[in-house]
């Protein structure tokens, strides 16, 4: 979690601390949180901040990373990558500086794909869920 200060095992109260401390900045207004099986995630704790911020927390089904929108990202910057790999060998330095501007070029040039994507989220919801968690066209 990147608003983790030490490094170490994340525990319910932590987690909790975290959604007190964070949630209105990083995704107020979103309707729900899903997370994975981490028990540390789904504790007394973290589920009793999250019903103070206003919002439930869900449980991803199994086998649904068609609820994770981050993998179209990941799809757009695998292409930004490809389209502007060098021939050659590549040093440390300038493969972090290709990997920085394809993530500025992903923000400035798919608004619009990244906002449907988080946009798209009730109807994946209902897709894998209608689904039992399998495979969806997305």
């Amino acid at each position: 979690m990147a608003f983790l200060r030490k490094a170490g095992k994340i525990s319910g109260e932590s987690h909790a601390a975290l959604v007190r401390q964070y949630y209105s900045t990083w995704a107020g207004g979103c309707p729900c949180v899903f997370h994975d099986g981490e028990r540390a995630l789904h504790g007394a704790a973290p589920k009793a901040a999250y019903l103070q911020a206003g919002v439930p927390c869900n449980t991803l089904p199994p086998y649904s990373p068609d609820l994770n929108p981050i993998e179209n990202v990941w799809a757009l910057l695998d292409i930004r990558l490809a389209a502007t790999a060098p021939k050659g060998f590549e040093r440390e330095k300038a493969f972090r500086r290709r990997v920085r501007n394809a993530v500025y070029w992903v923000n400035r040039n798919h608004q619009k794909t990244l906002r449907n994507a988080v946009a798209s989220m009730p109807r994946r919801l209902e897709v894998v869920t209608s689904g039992k968690g399998a495979m969806t066209p997305y």
